[in-house]
């Protein structure tokens, strides 16, 4: 497994950003060498709504555009079919199973928003949601099946918040939902 990502803020005027990112990731996994590799491009855009230089409100708006390409060793899987009734498994035996699509790629899109506030130098907050594989890109291996990337929603918000002169908590919550 690996992966490479980079991201960066860019201004604009004296308080926006453009925000401008990428990864790539691959992964080989198991027997059959069941492959990812994954290339990424994000955009962002903050845009102050209220405030000034110590203490602001923003409001960021995101999207990302993601190419995938996934594969599978056809001569490295054993089916049912393959088996030979003695416990032993025979390859040479036909498998019966017609995947059609062994490597394939599909793109995929997911956008995003959140609202963060800074309120001084120990206090933030922020909420936010994001919307994953949008276009529903099929992950089937079987050629004319259809199987979705269903797509998943989450939800996030936390802050900072000072307690004491020397303490400050960090609460922060996530949540997904998919299928």
């Amino acid at each position: 497994t690996y992966s490479v990502s980079y991201d960066q803020k860019v201004p604009v005027g004296r308080s926006d950003y453009f925000g401008i990112g990428g990864s790539f990731y691959g992964d080989v996994a198991g027997a059959s060498r069941f492959g990812t590799q994954q290339g990424k491009l994000a955009l962002s855009y903050s845009k102050k709504m209220a405030g000034y230089r110590k203490k602001a409100h923003y409001l960021v708006i995101g999207a990302e555009a993601a190419l995938t390409n996934r594969g599978i060793r056809q001569d490295r899987l054993q089916w049912g079919s393959q088996h030979d009734g003695n416990g032993g498994f025979d390859p040479t035996i036909p498998t019966l199973e017609e995947l059609g699509r062994y490597n394939f790629l599909y793109g995929d899109i997911s956008a995003g928003i959140m609202w963060f506030s800074v309120l001084d130098k120990f206090t933030s907050f922020y909420v936010g949601g994001a919307f994953y594989h949008l276009n529903q890109p099929n992950q089937s291996f079987y050629e004319g099946q259809f199987e979705p990337l269903s797509t998943r929603f989450v939800f996030h918000g936390g802050g900072q918040f000072k307690v004491g002169n020397r303490t400050t908590i960090i609460p922060n919550a996530v949540a997904f939902f998919q299928g």
